[in-house]
């Protein structure tokens, strides 16, 4: 088990081994956002939380759905067309009886067709994104382990 941000408390397979800065550098280009991930080289798969806090004020009036569709706005946006970016559907979760929202789209990286799912939510004074990035060869196997990881999470 390991503590994210002294507020989450997360748990995961020894499949996996904790990121370091290079890795989650390769992942995200935006060094601005707080961020912690974990990889599962056998498997292609990489599972992310990034945060940022915020103005208490702020956090109470931000609307997750709004946040959600700005966020996959904007990921789209930061694709190439020759990426074949597709959205494939907007969902709802619940992380530790917290209300979540998030999309999942299949993009093109470096000829490898990647699955990811984004999900966001609001606690307490910060906003938390937790990705999870595999290949499209991998679904099931890539969105049982991330619900897994989420279903096991504890907030502080």
């Amino acid at each position: 088990m390991e503590i994210v941000n002294n507020e989450i408390n997360v748990c995961f397979a020894d499949t996996f081994h904790v990121m370091n800065e290079n890795e989650l550098s390769n992942v995200y280009l935006n060094n601005s956002w707080h961020r912690w991930g974990i990889w599962d080289y056998d498997n292609h798969i990489i599972i992310t939380i990034i945060w940022e806090k915020k103005n208490p004020l702020l956090i109470k009036l931000a609307d997750v759905s709004a946040m959600v569709k700005r966020n996959e706005k904007l990921t789209r946006k930061g694709y190439p067309k020759s990426s074949n970016y597709e959205l494939i559907e907007f969902f709802d979760y619940e992380i530790d009886h917290i209300k979540a929202k998030g999309y999942r789209f299949k993009v093109l990286v470096e000829n490898s067709e990647q699955y990811v799912e984004n999900l966001l939510l609001k606690y307490k004074n910060t906003i938390y994104c937790f990705t999870v990035i595999g290949r499209t060869n991998n679904i099931k196997y890539n969105q049982e382990t991330f619900k897994k990881f989420l279903n096991e999470i504890k907030f502080n």
